[in-house]
């Protein structure tokens, strides 16, 4: 049995201790356990990072385990989540594939990219999508979401299909990008992303 605790300094990994971090813990806890593990991720990153109000700079006080209040000027302050869209764009029997310089590890998945303010939802989709490949989309529809706590982030997916454009990477953001088709995928994310559940969707319906 796998035994998963916070502690602030390393232990000797034996049989029954293996030193991972929360995204590695996917692999050995159970998933209702490693959604509640995500959740007091966020918590405790947001406790770290809101001990002085952002209004007035005085030092705050919890009165909620999910809000704190400033003595001085009552601002509130709670866990703020940053919503990021995830698109898998389809081209007949085809779907685009990118490698960004931020994933660890060689693997290809789906365009994504945060929220500006003034945006829908959609409107994410069409911006990202243009700026991180030059390609143009139709047909967004909702796919599903997921938490990701790293550190508060949601996850909205989408599907999509190429409209026009050719593929022009943007150099700060991608390092590759391609159409694949079923016969010739690359290496694709781990099982615990919604990209992977989307791609495996996709493989599942073509």
């Amino acid at each position: 049995m796998v035994h998963a605790f916070a502690i602030e300094q390393l232990v000797v990994e034996t049989e029954e201790w293996l030193m991972v971090n929360l995204r590695g813990s996917y692999e050995y806890i159970t998933l209702d356990e490693y959604k509640a593990a995500g959740k007091a991720y966020q918590i405790l990153y947001w406790d770290q990072h809101s001990r002085f109000c952002p209004a007035c700079g005085m030092p705050t006080e919890h009165k909620t385990p999910i809000m704190k209040k400033c003595p001085s000027c009552a601002y509130e302050i709670y866990p703020p989540i940053s919503t990021a869209i995830i698109v898998l764009i389809r081209r007949g029997e085809e779907i685009l594939l990118v490698h960004a310089h931020n994933f660890h590890g060689t693997f290809y998945g789906l365009v994504a990219g945060f929220l500006e303010a003034g945006e829908t939802l959609e409107q994410c989709v069409q911006r990202e999508v243009m700026e991180e490949t030059g390609l143009r989309v139709k047909n967004i529809t909702y796919f599903g979401n997921q938490p990701w706590p790293y550190p508060s982030g949601l996850m909205v997916g989408f599907i999509a299909d190429y409209e026009s454009g050719e593929i022009k990477l943007q150099k700060d953001e991608l390092s590759a990008g391609a159409f694949y088709s079923k016969e010739n995928m690359p290496e694709i994310p781990r099982k615990l992303s919604i990209a992977r559940k989307m791609i495996d969707w996709w493989l599942s319906n073509n």
